[in-house]
């Protein structure tokens, strides 16, 4: 497969949002202020939690010609969209190999579909979280599209699950931005907050980070991100 381009690094301060497929602005009306779009979401074909491991996209709100015009003028004024996968009430099953290789293969599919995008977000929620797994998917994933593929994932800080499986990507070097869905619960940007995702999440044993918090904003699709570092 054909390589995108390299990204460049993703800077400290990302200011992002999300673009669902319900509602909301045109993509081409989303403010240049935001740095990362995560495109939400790609859905388990069949339904939670997936008959394949394979996930799909479908927008209705604008032309697929329009919105892929949309999303490469995004992407070549240098801001960097990202597919969402899952998302609440949308598990995804990825508990074996053969799933894990379903998923990636419709990943590809849909970058094409779509004309490109950055990254890939991993909202799996609702059921077993497999780091071994999801390891492999990332590994899978940068290795098509290049090392600056960005793999993303949203957590929630009071999860033992969500926080293993950030240590574990970390530690294996694929998890380029941890980033909690800052609307789901109030507080997530308070300094106790932010000291427990650094303790729990991006220090784990025999690894080293840093972490940045941007700006909060007023729109409740906004999610700042907060980016990893060795």
């Amino acid at each position: 497969m054909k390589k995108i381009p390299a990204m460049p690094a993703l800077p400290s301060r990302v200011f992002g949002c999300y673009w669902p497929v319900w509602n909301g602005p045109a993509l081409s009306a989303i403010p240049s202020g935001y740095n990362t779009i995560w495109l939400f979401a790609a859905l388990p074909v069949g339904g939670p939690p997936g008959t394949t491991g394979a996930v799909y996209w479908s927008q209705n709100r604008e032309s697929a010609t329009q919105f892929n015009t949309d999303l490469a003028a995004i992407r070549a004024a240098g801001r960097c969209v990202i597919l969402s996968v899952g998302g609440a009430n949308s598990y995804i099953d990825l508990g074996t190999q053969t799933r894990s290789d379903a998923i990636v293969a419709s990943i590809e599919k849909i970058h094409t579909q779509l004309g490109g995008f950055d990254g890939v977000d991993f909202d799996i929620e609702g059921g077993t979280l497999y780091p071994s797994q999801m390891v492999y998917i990332s590994e899978k994933l940068k290795a098509a599209f290049g090392s600056n593929f960005v793999i993303t994932y949203p957590p929630a800080p009071w999860s033992l699950a969500d926080r293993n499986l950030c240590s574990t990507l970390y530690k294996a070097g694929v998890l380029d931005l941890v980033a909690p869905q800052y609307y789901e619960l109030e507080g997530l940007l308070t300094e106790r907050a932010r000291s427990a995702m650094r303790s729990a999440v991006l220090n784990p044993p025999g690894c080293r980070s840093s972490i940045t918090t941007p700006p909060r904003s007023g729109s409740g699709t906004a999610s700042p991100a907060s980016s990893p570092r060795r």
